[in-house]
């Protein structure tokens, strides 16, 4: 295998552990930001270009 492709391999493990981890309901803190699930922040303090709220 190359690096780049275990690099690769890493990343999307990564982002499917963090996608699973926001996915049920939202931390307030780090949650995803969405109009529809109260346990997400509000929208005024979402940064969308993240999909974060802090």
């Amino acid at each position: 295998m190359k690096f780049s492709n275990i690099i690769s391999l890493i990343f999307i493990v990564v982002l499917a552990l963090l996608d699973n981890a926001t996915s049920d309901d939202c931390i307030k803190r780090y949650g995803k930001c969405s109009k529809s699930n109260s346990n997400c922040c509000e929208p005024a303090q979402c940064y969308f270009s993240f999909n974060q709220c802090f």
